[in-house]
This record gives C-alpha cells, sequence and structure tokens, in this order.
C-alpha cells in the first residue's frame, strides 16, 4: 500500500516538472501534417509511448503465477476449502 501512495505522489510532483521541459516548444510549436507538437501536446504523446512500452514490458517479461490453486493434474483430485469472512 505504501508503494501504491509513493508512487502516486511522486506522479504527482513529477508531472508538472515533466511538462516544464517541454516549454520550450512554445504555444505553436510545430505541425507534422495534421498532428500539432506543442508544449501541450508533447507530454501526451510521450505519456502514451511510455504506456505502449509498459504494455509489451507486461507481457513479455512477467510471468503469471497462481499461488495456492491446485491443478487437477498434479494432485489428483481437488478439495475445495472455502473461508467466509465476516465483516
Amino acid at each position: 500500500l505504501s508503494i501504491g501512495i509513493g508512487s502516486f505522489v511522486f506522479g504527482l510532483s513529477i508531472g508538472p516538472a515533466l511538462q516544464a521541459l517541454f516549454t520550450p516548444l512554445g504555444r505553436t510549436g510545430f505541425h507534422a501534417g495534421t498532428v500539432v507538437f506543442n508544449m501541450y501536446t508533447v507530454p501526451a504523446f510521450l505519456m502514451v509511448i511510455v504506456s505502449i512500452a509498459s504494455i509489451i514490458l507486461l507481457y513479455t517479461v512477467f510471468k503469471e503465477q497462481y499461488s495456492g490453486i491446485l491443478r487437477s493434474d498434479k494432485c489428483g483430485t481437488i478439495r475445495h476449502t472455502y473461508t467466509f469472512a465476516i465483516v
């Protein structure tokens, strides 16, 4: 939980600093066809590229392992245990 909150705070503090790096582009920026690259749009395009890269890394690097789930081919029969929580 603390890592998630720390990441959230880090994102809130680094976001404006990242956008400040692109202020030399100015309000007008430059055009590539119909797409405008200026100090307002380049940070969003950069985050799209970073998000696509993280999705690719998620599917290629990480292996999903289920903890505590028995497969029928390993143990013969599966015994189901049910746990109830009263809130």
